[in-house]
């Protein structure tokens, strides 16, 4: 039925094609007497442009179908080759093989097929796809016994073997419903966990934090009295040092308690020469 259709829509697709070219080339070579007016307007009959109209939504719902099928339904076959003898083949529908699918899966409960598709494998085999409809909660049980009642059948009736057969749920229906309280605890422990992680996360980023500021407090005096050895050194021979920079120091607890000491600079009275031996 369905390559019947495919026939008529080719043909009809042909002879629309055919029409607009003639219509074309009438319009081409001034075969149609055509009208204008003042403002150079072609008055053309409504019920022409009606039918034109009609013409060209059927051409292109006629096209957009027939590049459906053509994309869609690539390397489906539509008969099976069984065996073949000397002057002789002989060969089994996509019909054939679908109602032997049917029939062994009236034999299982809750599963019931609609449609079978039938490739070739890159063996020179053939893979068959099986579109099923499942009323059964232990899918892979049913599906596996229907595909070893599907391979007994092929084999022992046809004498045919595929090299795959693959199943395609299209509608499900199951009476397995999860328990509510076993889904909240397992999702409160795995609340649980990841809040420990989270909080073990944190904890190694503030010892981090804490390490690196340790080390910037105990390497910044060294820093300063290695300026200190550097700004002697790159003195002139000879040439007096007016002031060195001396490392910071912190306050004791008595400098706190009785007043800071005297804030001239120690270093306004130290007179340093460097000579040449």
């Amino acid at each position: 039925m369905k390559k019947t259709i495919e026939k008529i829509a080719v043909i009809a697709h042909i002879c629309i094609t055919f029409i607009f070219v003639l219509l074309a080339c009438l319009i081409l070579f001034n075969a149609l007497k055509i009208e204008y007016d003042a403002q150079g307007n072609a008055q053309v009959d409504s019920i022409v442009v009606v039918i034109i109209a009609v013409f060209a939504a059927v051409y292109v719902g006629l096209s957009a179908y027939l590049i459906y099928n053509a994309f869609t339904e690539r390397n489906l076959l539509k008969e099976v080759l069984l065996y073949s003898d000397k002057g002789s083949l002989t060969k089994a529908s996509a019909s054939v093989i679908k109602n032997i699918a049917i029939e062994d899966a009236k034999a299982l409960d809750g599963v019931h097929v609609k449609k079978v598709q039938i490739r070739p494998d890159e063996k020179l085999g053939f893979k068959m796809k099986v579109f099923v409809r499942v009323e059964k909660d232990n899918v892979s049980l049913a599906l596996d016994t229907l595909r070893c009642m599907l391979e007994d059948s092929y084999v022992n009736i046809l004498g045919l073997h595929f090299s795959a057969i693959d199943f395609r749920i299209d509608k499900m229906k199951s009476e397995y419903r999860p328990s509510v309280d076993v889904a909240e605890a397992k999702a409160k422990y795995i609340n649980e966990k990841r809040m420990e992680s989270k909080t073990a996360q944190q904890a190694e980023q503030q010892e981090e934090v804490s390490e690196q500021l340790t080390k910037q407090e105990s390497s910044a005096p060294q820093q300063e009295v290695t300026q200190t050895i550097a700004t002697v050194a790159e003195a002139p021979v000879g040439e007096k040092v007016d002031s060195i920079p001396t490392p910071s120091k912190k306050s004791s607890k008595k400098e706190k308690m009785y007043g800071e000491p005297d804030e001239r600079p120690i270093a306004d009275d130290i007179k340093v020469e460097i000579k040449d031996e």
